[in-house]
């Protein structure tokens, strides 16, 4: 629990930060952000960005989370902003929790950046051969940079470790 808790502060750290970051201006300065976003989505054919919600809760069935868990779970959308959650709580324990987010950022460079700064913070291992980068924190779970994706994967139930890491290559399949 406590490290859901991490998780979803520090989400809203990145939102924060990432507001921040998102705007700018031309030479007459006029604010470009939203022209910017539009072009980026249209550009990249994603329909899972700024316009469209991604629903994190979809991304995994009933079966993933049980094995993740150990037992049944119901899902809680957590999204907010640019970040898309889901938290799942077992059903016969209400301490066994798996975290789901999904930052989106408007471009690969600023999914590098912002990813690099919330790693610094964590002090994870480093995970090859997982997305981009990945990194993973005893204390705050999975992080992965998979593009211009930051995913963060956290949970209370057995092999904590590789069932993140289980939960976020089923993610970044979704993201594709």
């Amino acid at each position: 629990m406590k490290r859901s808790l991490a998780l979803v502060l520090m989400a809203a750290v990145l939102l924060a930060v990432a507001g921040c970051s998102d705007e700018s201006q031309d030479s007459s300065g006029s604010d470009q952000t939203e022209t910017t976003a539009g072009s980026q989505n249209e550009e990249s054919g994603d329909s899972a960005t700024g316009t469209e919600a991604l629903d994190v809760c979809s991304m995994l069935t009933d079966s993933d989370v049980q094995e993740v868990l150990g037992e049944p779970a119901e899902p809680v959308d957590q999204s907010t902003g640019e970040m898309y959650g889901c938290s799942w709580t077992g059903t016969g324990d209400a301490l066994n929790v798996l975290s789901v987010s999904v930052m989106v950022h408007p471009d690969p460079a600023t999914a590098q950046e912002m990813y690099e700064a919330t790693k610094e913070g964590l002090e994870g291992t480093e995970i090859t051969g997982l997305g981009d980068d990945a990194s993973y924190s005893e204390s705050f779970g999975l992080e992965v940079l998979y593009g211009r994706y930051d995913i963060s994967v956290d949970n209370t139930g057995p092999d904590e470790k590789q069932s993140d890491i289980t939960v976020a290559q089923t993610v970044m399949e979704q993201l594709t």
